[in-house]
C-alpha cells in the first residue's frame, strides 16, 4: 500500500509539472546554471521616450511602459531609463527636455553615450537630441513614429480656420487634462497642446525634418541609412493591425480612426501611417499591434499571436550586435 501510494503522488506530481508550463520551466531551471537572458546586454543605457498626451513612467501603481523596462532588465539590459517630459509640446522643447535627462543619464552610469528607444512622438522628439547632441546619442529606434506627421493632426489643426471657437476650446480642454495627467504622476511641465498639434501635422513634420534630416528615408516610403552623417545609428518599426484584442477597448476607437483618416488599402496602426513611421534603417512596419500596443498596453491586452515585449528585446540585442 506504501508503495502503490508513492508511485500515485510521484505520478501525480509528474503530470502537474507536465501540464504547468510555467512549473516545468522551474523544475527546468534546477537544472540550468544561468537561465537569464543577455539578449538585451547593450554596451549603453536603454532609454526610454515615451510619446505624446500621457507621457510618465508610473501613474501611482500603473506602469506606463508596461512590463517593458522590466523584460529588457530580465534579458540583461543593465542600465534601463524611463523618461518622463511633457505630454503636449513641439518636438524642440520636449527634445531640450530630453536631452537635459541624457546629461543625467551619462553621469549617473558614467558613459558615453546612450541608446533612444523612442515611441510615437518620441521618435522625432529622439531625432531632435541625435541631431543638436549627436555626441551624447548611439542610436535612435523609433517605433511608430509620425515622422512624415499623422491625420488626425492635420484634422485638428485645420480646425483653427474653419471652427476657431471650437479648436481654441478643444487645445484649452487638452492643455487642462494633459496638465492634470502631469500633476496626477507628480511631474510639473510646461503644456501646449497647439505646439503639439502642429509638431504633429504633415507641415509641421515637413519643416522639423529639413533642419534635422538625418537618417531621412531616401525614397518615398523607403529606407534611410542606418547610420547616418552624425555617426548615429537610426530605426524604426511600426504595426499595421489597429483592432488587435476584442478586450481591449482602446481598439475600438484605434480601428474607428483608421477608418476615417485613412484611405481604403492604406495600413496604419490606428494613429500613424506605416510609411509615415519609416526613418534610418526600417526593421518592419507590419507588426500585429496598434498604436497603444506599442506600450504593451491595455495592460498586456494585445495581440495573441504577437508581444510587443519581444520587439523591444529584439531591438536591445540588435544594438548590442552593432556594438551599441
Amino acid at each position: 500500500m506504501k508503495t502503490r501510494k508513492t508511485t500515485l503522488l510521484l505520478s501525480t506530481i509528474f503530470v502537474l509539472i507536465l501540464g504547468s508550463p510555467s512549473a516545468f520551466a522551474g523544475l527546468f531551471d534546477l537544472f540550468t546554471k544561468n537561465n537569464e537572458s543577455d539578449l538585451a546586454k547593450t554596451k549603453y543605457p536603454l532609454v526610454i521616450v515615451g510619446g505624446a498626451i500621457i507621457n510618465f513612467e508610473a501613474l501611482g501603481p500603473i506602469d506606463y511602459h508596461y512590463n517593458i523596462p522590466q523584460t529588457l532588465e530580465k534579458n540583461g539590459a543593465e542600465n534601463v531609463f524611463v523618461t518622463s517630459i511633457s505630454g503636449a509640446e513641439s518636438n524642440e522643447a520636449r527634445g531640450e527636455q530630453l536631452a537635459r535627462l541624457v546629461e543625467d543619464i551619462l553621469v549617473i552610469t558614467d558613459t558615453e553615450k546612450v541608446n533612444l528607444m523612442a515611441i510615437s512622438m518620441g521618435g522625432p522628439t529622439s531625432r531632435y537630441v541625435a541631431s543638436v547632441y549627436p555626441e551624447m546619442v548611439a542610436s535612435v529606434s523609433s517605433t511608430v513614429g509620425g515622422h512624415q506627421g499623422i491625420p488626425l493632426a492635420d484634422w485638428i489643426v485645420s480646425g483653427e480656420e474653419t471652427m476657431p471657437l471650437i479648436n481654441n476650446l478643444l487645445y484649452k480642454v487638452g492643455n487642462f487634462g494633459i496638465g492634470l495627467i502631469s500633476w496626477l504622476a507628480g511631474e510639473s511641465l510646461p503644456t501646449d497642446t497647439k505646439a503639439m498639434a502642429y509638431s504633429e501635422t504633415t507641415k509641421g513634420s515637413q519643416e522639423f525634418n529639413a533642419l534635422y534630416p538625418e537618417g531621412a528615408p531616401t525614397s518615398d516610403c523607403g529606407d534611410g541609412p542606418e547610420q547616418a552623417s552624425n555617426g548615429v545609428y537610426y530605426y524604426s518599426m511600426a504595426g499595421a493591425k489597429p483592432f488587435t484584442n476584442i478586450f481591449d477597448p482602446t481598439d475600438y476607437i484605434l480601428y474607428a480612426l483608421h477608418k476615417l483618416f485613412f484611405k481604403k488599402g492604406e495600413t496604419s496602426d490606428g494613429v500613424i501611417g506605416s510609411c509615415s513611421s519609416h526613418w534610418g534603417k526600417v526593421i518592419r512596419d507590419d507588426y500585429l499591434m496598434n498604436h497603444m500596443d506599442t506600450a504593451n498596453h491595455l495592460f498586456g491586452l494585445t495581440h495573441r499571436r504577437f508581444s510587443p515585449l519581444d520587439l523591444y528585446v529584439q531591438q536591445a540585442n540588435r544594438l548590442k550586435n552593432k556594438g551599441l
